[in-house]
């Protein structure tokens, strides 16, 4: 055929020739043939099907690669990824097929939290690993986390073995599996009650994987109520987020029977604010941990009550008006607790422990003199008209060994202890069979009922008790009709005063005064009905510290701490680096900032040396025989005016009383008894008389005041 085309072709040359010319034919030489060398080469795992040779241009070879054993062809060395191939020959070439290990994957996935190390032992790379390749897994857990073993293709391989080796000989799947570390809560309880315990994120009943945060709320049996948990946290409910295996003690104290009898007959502990529940608690609780010297847990519990309910905040002022049915300390209250609830008595116990409750083998003598009757004086309504009625004391304020004045003043008696310097404060009650005088004043506001020259009821107490009491207390058959209601004004009938002791050259010995009904039923603008045992604990520390500053502020008066009458109720006149708000604040700033470090100390100025004269016999009963001990120079403490320095003198055989004021008037013994004459400005009366026992006079009582002799 090629030859056929070659003759048609010379033929059609000749012929185009020949239509022009007349040529003489030629023979042309035979052509060459082109041939060129083909190279098939295969690499390493893997043969060719033929090896090349030398070939003529333009003809075409055939060509397959194939792989061996765990290798893939991959491609030939110009490019091409066919594995059988036709080539064209159109020059000399070499052609290699290349050939590569069959890859594997390695899926490696988690459960939980954690990584899995993967280390190649002898060929490979990170995700797909050459056939035969050999991987060593090992798996880390993250903090909290626990690897638990490993599930997949891991063949005969321990799944808890921790690294392990893997050989890739195929695809493989292996999972790393982690956990949470798991710890248990556990939680004990002392006392009666129970733990609630709530799973805020995760976790389980009794062990919680770690990171869990379980609520846990204690609830007190009926009759208890919850303290604190072990970790010394005194909220009832916290949070507790699981790293570690904890161990809780709730603990659960007893509430005392005449607490839950105050709660029931006031709607049960329930019906209170639980602020109100945790102030009048702290107050009760904490003063037993004192009690037995237990300060520590007392200051944990002061502690705690004012990080809920800070100093002066005026949360306290809410909580005693938050439920209408345990409203404290108000006209139609009805209760009284403490207005503002408890916070006198709960400042009142702070101070002893900041004072750290001290102890020394001294004391001081509290007497409570007691009068058994009282002839009273008092108004009536509807028209405020004066009678004058026989009064006994009541029964409840003698019943049981005077419990209630004991558990009136209890804290009170506490508290001088601490600021003392560690003097404890015994009571003494002494019962005077004998009658006093009640009489009242009355200015339009307030009705004042007092008795009458107090003095002498205190100068009926046997001298071998009046001589170890410190400071005195008297209560009389009270002035008032029932709880004061309808008079459209308040009645007062405590207070403090001062009792003037002959041989004292100091000043006045402290006498609080206060009728029996201010122990026994609440006054109208206090509260209604009478009083529960648990409301006397909680209000009656108010009274007591209240009439005390006022002594205090008497005596240590260089500290201008009462330059005007209850001056603190005015903000603006506290001192400048005075930080509270109420009342107990200003008590409290004022005996840590002035008075615990005054001199005298306050123990000094309220320990009772003792009088250098026994004279305590009653000053009205007395036989004066000559005047002439009579004569000399008279003082009544504190001198506030000329009237109050007297001297007694004799004109032409006659007594007379001349004060420095320059009045006088005549004196004169009748029977054995002094008086005083018809041109005395304040009319004629018996004076009481202080004689020593050997005759001297001590001193005098006129108009119901001591004048001490300072001279003669």
């Amino acid at each position: 055929m090629r030859k056929l085309i070659y003759i048609i072709s010379i033929f059609a040359i000749v012929l185009s020739c020949s239509s022009d010319e007349t040529s003489t034919p030629v023979t042309p030489p035979p052509a060459s043939i082109v041939k060129y060398t083909i190279t098939l080469s295969a690499g390493e795992g893997g043969t060719v099907s033929t090896t090349g040779g030398e070939y003529e241009s333009g003809q075409t070879v055939n060509v397959t690669a194939t792989p061996q054993g765990e290798y893939v062809f991959a491609s030939w060395s110009d490019g091409n990824t066919n594995a059988t191939r036709t080539i064209t020959v159109s020059s000399n070439s070499t052609l290699t097929a290349n050939f590569e290990k069959r890859k594997y994957p390695l899926t490696i996935n988690f459960e939980g939290e954690g990584e899995v190390i993967e280390e190649i032992i002898n060929a490979g790379r990170t995700t797909e690993y050459d056939s035969g390749t050999t991987v060593k897994l090992t798996a880390e857990p993250v903090d909290e986390w626990l690897f638990t073993g490993w599930s997949g293709d891991i063949g005969d391989i321990d799944p808890t073995e921790n690294p392990i080796q893997l050989s890739i000989i195929e695809s493989k799947t292996v999972t790393a599996n982690f956990e949470k570390k798991k710890y248990p809560l556990k939680v004990n309880i002392e006392g009666e009650g129970e733990v609630l315990e709530e799973i805020i994120n995760s976790g389980r009943t009794t062990d919680y994987d770690s990171g869990t945060t379980v609520k846990l709320t204690a609830v007190p049996s009926e009759g208890w109520r919850f303290k604190r948990w072990s970790n010394e946290n005194y909220t009832s409910q916290i949070e507790i987020l699981l790293n570690s295996n904890i161990e809780l003690i709730a603990e659960f104290e007893e509430l005392s029977e005449e607490l839950i009898s105050f709660y029931d007959e006031n709607g049960g502990r329930e019906n209170f604010h639980p602020y109100q529940v945790l102030a009048l608690e702290t107050l009760l609780f904490t003063q037993k941990d004192i009690e037995n010297n237990n300060l520590s847990e007392a200051k944990k519990r002061i502690d705690f009550v004012f990080s809920i309910m800070p100093r002066s905040d005026n949360i306290w002022n809410q909580i005693q008006y938050q439920t209408e049915s345990t409203n404290s300390h108000c006209t139609a209250c009805p209760i009284n607790i403490g207005g503002p609830v408890s916070y006198y008595g709960l400042r009142m116990l702070e101070q002893i422990i900041s004072n750290e409750n001290p102890s020394i083998n001294k004391s001081m003598e509290l007497t409570v003199v007691v009068a058994s009757c009282a002839q009273v004086t008092r108004p009536t309504l509807p028209n405020l008209s004066p009678e004058t009625v026989e009064l006994n004391i009541s029964e409840k304020i003698l019943e049981n060994n005077s419990y209630r004045l004991r558990i009136s003043s209890k804290l009170f008696r506490q508290w001088i202890k601490s600021i003392t310097g560690g003097y404890n404060v015994n009571l003494n009650i002494h019962i005077v069979d004998e009658c006093v005088e009640v009489n009242y004043s009355d200015d339009g506001e307030i009705i004042r009922s007092y008795v009458v020259n107090p003095s002498k009821l205190i100068d009926k107490v046997p001298i071998e008790l009046a001589e170890k009491t410190d400071f005195w207390w008297t209560v009389v058959p009270s002035g008032v009709p029932g709880d004061g209601t309808g008079f459209n004004r308040h009645f007062i009938t405590g207070g403090m005063g001062g009792y003037k002791r002959a041989g004292d050259s100091r000043y006045n010995r402290p006498h609080m005064f206060s009728d029996d009904a201010w122990f026994i039923r609440k006054p109208e603008h206090m509260g209604l009905g009478n009083y529960h045992e648990i409301e006397l604990k909680a209000y009656q520390p108010q009274y007591f510290q209240h009439e005390f500053m006022h002594y205090f502020y008497a005596i240590w008066s260089e500290f201008g701490l009462e330059k005007t009458s209850h001056q603190w109720f005015d903000r603006s006149k506290w001192p400048n680096d005075f930080e509270g708000v109420f009342e107990p604040d200003y008590y409290f700033e004022s005996i840590q900032k002035r008075l615990i470090n005054a001199s005298p100390s306050l123990a000094d100025g309220l320990e009772f040396p003792g009088s250098p004269k026994t004279s305590l016999i009653d000053p009205y009963q007395y036989n004066l025989e000559s005047y002439d001990s009579l004569i000399g120079f008279y003082e009544r403490e504190p001198i506030q005016n000329d009237w109050h320095k007297v001297e007694i003198i004799e004109t032409n055989g006659k007594l007379r009383w001349r004060n420095a004021a320059g009045v006088t008037w005549s004196l004169e013994i009748k029977e054995g008894e002094l008086w005083t004459g018809p041109d005395c400005v304040y009319g004629e009366q018996k004076l009481g008389v202080y004689i020593e026992n050997g005759g001297g006079i001590l001193g005098l009582i006129f108009q119901n005041e001591v004048y001490e002799r300072v001279s003669n």
